[in-house]
């Protein structure tokens, strides 16, 4: 929800955070002197049984409260975070107040209203649209979730059908139905929150916590100092839920796809030696700017399945027809473009995972093409 977005926000901007014993309202504020400044967070649950006189009452109830407490001084700013704007105006005309409308990711601010307070405008309106993008990136996954279901589902009646009219199609059906568990993919999300749990939440008792430092990437750590294991460590370790979160979602909604039509072996040769790729691209890309960083994070291999599925639907899409193909390819332009946009985020890695995991499946392709050749089958 953005009203917890909207809570870290100002926590991180050292607002004091004032309890008000409600768990659809968040008053914070700041201090200068005998002036406060506060921001009084309420909710769309909040709103639905207030009324004007129920919203100036409170309104009042928290100014007093501050003045008795010997400001000379007190700002109030109401945010709404909701989409009925006209019913927010209405609760607070006469005081100012902003609306977060979170369903259309922008801030609404009417022209009575203050442009800005405390400089939080900008960075609340980014909140807003980082926010809306992350629902419609999940609504896309939720939707094409639904037609893989729907069309697994058909898929299992015509085999049905086919079996009971006795033209074959079963032995199909059964060969199909073989893969249709990702458990590669189910693995490496348990890998991956497993090394995240011990890390951050028992890191301090097993003293394991320096585990960050000792398998983050970087050129300094493995070109300098040899210590090439980094390579590979870095791709199973986290900052915390948020960093992991988005990797694994798109592990899952990528990667169930290409496992289920190269294999479960093939599928970890191309996560791992695309995240090599991705690890060794991200070193070779600072060194060359003569920059220090250190990286960690699954996304490097994710974008590697993501290059390898690309890669998939352009050799062998015949394959793969209930797979949209305008679609991948524009969920992976949107991964990388998503990367490029936001701060803090290793892009050489995901540009080098996602060229790596294209190659490493093109030669899997070609070799297994090859092989077929070569030991064919007595009759």
């Amino acid at each position: 929800m953005i009203r917890e977005k909207l809570k870290k926000y100002f926590s991180d901007r050292s607002f004091k955070e004032v309890n008000l014993h409600t768990p659809d309202m968040n008053l914070f504020y700041v201090s200068s002197g005998d002036a406060a400044s506060l921001v009084w967070i309420v909710s769309e649950a909040a709103m639905g049984p207030m009324d004007k006189t129920a919203y100036d009452r409170y309104y009042e109830k928290i100014r007093s409260s501050f003045l008795q407490r010997n400001f000379v001084y007190v700002n109030i700013l109401t945010v709404f975070t909701t989409g009925e704007c006209k019913k927010a105006a209405e609760l607070a005309k006469g005081t100012a107040f902003w609306i977060a409308d979170e369903k259309y990711g922008r801030l609404v601010v009417y022209e009575d209203q203050p442009e800005d307070f405390c400089g939080c405008k900008r960075h609340i309106e980014q909140l807003l649209s980082f926010f809306t993008e992350d629902l419609k990136r999940e609504e896309e996954i939720r939707r094409r979730e639904e037609e893989e279901r729907l069309r697994r589902q058909l898929y299992e009646e015509q085999a049905r059908a086919a079996h009971e009219a006795g033209n074959g199609f079963s032995g199909m059906r059964r060969k199909r139905r073989k893969a249709e568990t990702p458990y590669a993919v189910i693995a490496l999300i348990a890998v991956n929150v497993l090394v995240l749990f011990l890390v951050n939440l028992f890191g301090g008792v097993l003293g394991i916590g320096s585990w960050l430092s000792d398998g983050a990437v970087s050129w300094m750590d493995v070109i300098d100092g040899g210590e090439y294991y980094r390579l590979f460590t870095c791709m199973f370790l986290h900052a915390g839920i948020d960093h992991i979160m988005g990797n694994m979602i798109v592990l899952y909604a990528a990667g169930e796809i290409l496992e289920r039509n190269v294999g479960h072996i093939k599928f970890l040769i191309i996560y791992i030696l695309g995240g090599l790729a991705g690890a060794v691209t991200s070193c070779c890309f600072y060194y060359s700017q003569h920059e220090y960083v250190e990286s960690i994070g699954a996304s490097g291999a994710v974008f590697a399945v993501v290059g390898g599925l690309v890669m998939c639907l352009v050799v062998n899409k015949e394959s793969l027809a209930e797979v949209s193909y305008v679609r991948i390819l524009l969920f992976a332009f949107y991964a990388l473009y998503s990367g490029f946009i936001s701060q803090g985020t290793d892009n050489a890695a995901h540009v080098g995972g996602l060229i790596g995991g294209g190659i490493v499946y093109l030669v899997i392709f070609i070799g297994t093409k090859l092989a077929r050749k070569v030991y064919k089958p007595r009759k």
